[in-house]
């Protein structure tokens, strides 16, 4: 499995593997949700919402394991780690309807140009506030 291969390589490799795969699991959520509900007739910007907790999560959890390797502190370093995604969720709402409303962008297009945003910031926020070494 690449997640146990992945134990043994350097935290810059692994941020970067772990990121990849949580990139494409985070581009993907938000798509499949919107895809699967399109036919309920749900406000696309309401789509978020699950995507964004179950992108985030799973987010987390393959950054402690995988990458930081921490133990024990789940519940403060979630709520650090999810505090980042708050903000940038929060950005997303406002966002979204920019870009689909706004600018006329589909708005699976527009939540994947949104979500470069969240993926080049968050290295700096995981190193420095979620994961930080005591």
């Amino acid at each position: 499995m690449v997640f146990e291969r992945l134990k043994n390589f350097d935290k810059q490799f692994r941020f970067l593997i772990v990121g990849g795969i949580n990139t494409i699991f985070g581009f993907s959520i938000y798509p499949l949700i919107y895809l699967l509900t399109r036919g309920f007739d749900i406000f696309y910007v309401w789509v978020l919402v699950p995507s964004q907790i179950i992108a985030v999560s799973f987010s987390f959890a393959t950054y402690k394991y995988f990458v930081y390797k921490t133990s024990g502190n789940h519940i403060r370093e979630y709520g650090k780690f999810s505090f980042f995604h708050v903000v940038m969720f929060t950005l997303n709402l406002l966002a979204l309807p920019l870009l689909v409303e706004g600018f006329g962008i589909n708005p699976m297009i527009a939540q994947t140009m949104f979500s470069f945003l969240v993926v080049s910031t968050s290295y700096i926020w995981y190193q420095k506030i979620a994961f930080k070494n005591r």
